[in-house]
């Protein structure tokens, strides 16, 4: 019994377990997407390695993982990370997008621009 529950830890530490996953808010798509007109939905999952993977699933079922290397943005880290909203810089074929978390739920949204210091966002709103 031990050794198969090992087996199963090592298996996916190999794998990769996703420490958390995001949905893509409707507003606005990521502008590496190919034929937006056909995405269903987008989702962000950061795994425990440090890696992330974009997962764009499109209406007829096609799936394209993307992976992204994502940052802090300086406003957050000047803010700090317990503040909401939060903001990160993905990067995908290098093209830069930022990517706002606006409270503890599981939205992101890509935005053109961080706003100034002492905005009002609300957890509703992610323009």
């Amino acid at each position: 019994m031990t050794l198969k529950v090992a087996t199963l830890l090592l298996a996916l530490l190999a794998a990769g377990c996703a420490e958390s996953n995001f949905e893509l808010g409707d507003e606005r798509l990521p502008k590496w997407v190919a034929s937006p007109e056909t995405v269903q939905k987008v989702e962000v999952y950061f795994w425990v390695t440090g890696n992330q993977t974009i997962v764009v699933t499109h209406r007829n079922g096609d799936v394209v993982r993307q992976s992204a290397e994502f940052s802090w943005h300086p406003y957050t880290v000047a803010q700090g990370y317990e503040r909401y909203p939060v903001y990160q810089v993905a990067e995908v074929n290098g093209i830069r997008e930022i990517y706002m978390h606006p409270c503890r739920d599981n939205k992101l949204y890509i935005v053109d621009a961080v706003p100034d210091a002492g905005s009002d966002i609300h957890c509703d709103s992610p323009n």
